[in-house]
């Protein structure tokens, strides 16, 4: 598998610049249109009744579950939403409008896309198209990866 990123660092160590290389075949963190759309619907074509699929305020004992004990969506994914809010890919900011083809969020910006919810969200609002934020550095006990591979 080809790296899917191409890290730059500054003379002090840290990272001062990550691009993706959209033809490699390595695995990397979703967009948030992926993951928007991963999330959206079961078998039904219903929208994700929280509570059958996540890990929520209501229903998660205020911590962390194993993967796998609620059922998968249509894509066989498991938690999809609740349990943590996932880091995607995108800078966060405004949606462009129109319509558009798997976005890819802004160019530049501090903060990054996560998405899903967690166990500390309210059932009420856990849905696929909610978006959380922060930068890149922030660490949280709600707060972990997904990854993923392209089809090439």
């Amino acid at each position: 598998m080809t790296p899917c990123y191409n890290i730059s660092y500054g003379s002090d160590g840290k990272v001062t610049n990550v691009k993706w290389d959209r033809s490699a075949s390595g695995y990397r963190l979703p967009t948030e249109a992926e993951h928007e759309c991963a999330a959206q619907f079961d078998f039904q074509r219903q929208p994700l009744d929280a509570t059958r699929f996540g890990w929520l305020f209501i229903n998660g004992d205020r911590k962390i579950h194993n993967v796998g004990q609620k059922e998968p969506n249509k894509y066989n994914l498991y938690d999809i939403i609740g349990n943590v809010w996932e880091w995607c890919w995108d800078i966060y900011g405004p949606y462009e409008s129109g319509l558009q083809e798997n976005p890819v969020g802004l160019q530049s910006g501090e903060k990054r896309v996560s998405k899903g919810g967690s166990y500390t969200t309210e059932n009420t609002l856990v849905r696929a198209s909610d978006r959380g934020n922060g930068k890149p550095v922030l660490k949280g006990k709600d707060l972990g990866v997904r990854v993923v591979r392209s089809s090439l």
